[in-house]
Formats: structure tokens, sequence, C-alpha cells
């Protein structure tokens, strides 16, 4: 059949970066934490498993946006997963 999707996983292109590469955010928009302020916001497929961020941070998916609050600490695992301590 031409032209069907397939239904196998989505592949996600590589990380280029490795885990010692601070993480660069995709954008920076202004949230409101109590008092407005400029956010950095990251693209979580990007980056690499170990990474460990402080928030106020915004974390985007293609399918979801998590929001770490000020002072919450958050860590990618191996498969994307945010780990909020």
């Amino acid at each position: 059949m031409s032209g069907a999707k397939s239904g196998g996983p989505k592949i996600l292109p590589s990380r280029s970066m490795p885990a010692s590469t601070p993480p660069f955010p995709s954008t920076q928009p202004r949230a409101w934490f109590g008092r407005w302020c400029w956010v950095p916001a990251y693209r979580i497929e990007t980056l690499a498993p170990a990474t460990t961020m402080t928030g106020p941070t915004i974390f985007e998916a293609e399918t979801t946006t998590v929001i770490a609050g000020d002072g919450d600490t958050v860590s990618i695992n191996q498969m994307d997963g945010l780990i909020s301590r």
C-alpha cells in the first residue's frame, strides 16, 4: 500500500551534545513565578541524559510541557524522562 504510515516507533535524531556541554534554551518566554521573569525553555529530546537543572525552567516535548518551579531540581534520565527532586 503506497503512502501508508508505519506503525513503528518514532525515531528521534541522535543527540550531538555530550552531557558535559551546557544546554542552550530553545526559547526564553516570560512566565509568572510569583513575579514575571524570563524563563529558559528546553526541548526535552535535545537534552543529554544526566543533565540536571534548577528551576524556574520550562521543558517542552511534542506532546507535553513540564514546568519546574523556582528552586525545583530536575534531571533527565536515559529515556528522556524528567525526574524532579
